[in-house]
């Protein structure tokens, strides 16, 4: 039987450096379903208050989960919380304009997912794709972290085997979009990230570093693995 579909507000909070890092979660989605039991190590208190947001959502027919991140080391709390609850086959679909902070999250993912605070985890723009290993007894699996950003065309696409990455490893895929619509997995999980404020996109490839800005982070899953 279908469980039945609810919407409501969230209000969270991760605590980073004793403050609150993270604010205003905002979801609408299925009772006890995977992407409700996978997210409550990032939601914590639930609030009905927020009305005009809830309506927001609503209207956009959202079915996930939003946090509005002041830090880059607070994204990388989000993206580690997400990687405690790791599974063979998770996709996520890193999305944004470029500076936002993708490879940042898949770093802070990365970092989780191998246990390594430390790990240099470095944007694969020129490589297509890196592959870390997690060898734990708990969950061993292969971790993908595409860019594929210099993809162009259909038979580009062909320097991974994605049908076994989607269904036997892990994936976070910056720029998705390149894979066009056959080889996007109905089973993923999109990771929306904005920038409250344009970066100056000069000065991150200059340092490296993201500045220290709010970002918006929506969590929408998809297929019957995140949402059932």
């Amino acid at each position: 039987m279908q469980r039945k579909l609810v919407s409501f507000v969230l209000l969270a909070t991760v605590r980073e450096n004793s403050r609150s890092c993270v604010q205003n979660v905002c979801f609408g989605l299925k009772q006890n379903s995977v992407f409700t039991r996978r997210m409550n190590s990032i939601v914590n208190v639930y609030s009905s208050s927020l009305e005009s947001t809830r309506k927001e959502l609503d209207n956009k027919g959202s079915s996930g989960l939003s946090v509005l991140v002041e830090t880059e080391e607070a994204l990388h709390s989000v993206a580690g919380k997400l990687a405690r609850r790791i599974q063979t086959g998770d996709c996520l679909l890193l999305k944004g304009e470029m500076g936002v902070g993708k490879s940042s999250f898949a770093r802070g993912y990365i970092r989780q997912a191998l246990l390594d605070p430390v790990l240099q985890v470095t944007s694969p723009t020129f490589l297509l794709d890196n592959v870390y290993c997690r060898d734990t007894d708990e969950l061993p699996v292969e971790i993908h972290h595409m860019d594929l950003w210099r993809l162009s065309d259909a038979e580009s696409r062909n320097f991974v085997d994605f049908g076994y990455v989607f269904t036997q490893c892990v994936s976070l895929i910056e720029w998705p979009d390149r894979l066009g619509e056959l080889l996007t997995p109905d089973d993923r999980l999109d990771v929306n990230l904005y920038l409250t404020d344009k970066p100056d996109l000069d000065k991150i490839l200059e340092s490296g570093e993201l500045p220290e800005q709010s970002r918006r982070v929506d969590l929408d899953p998809h297929g019957i693995e995140w949402t059932e």
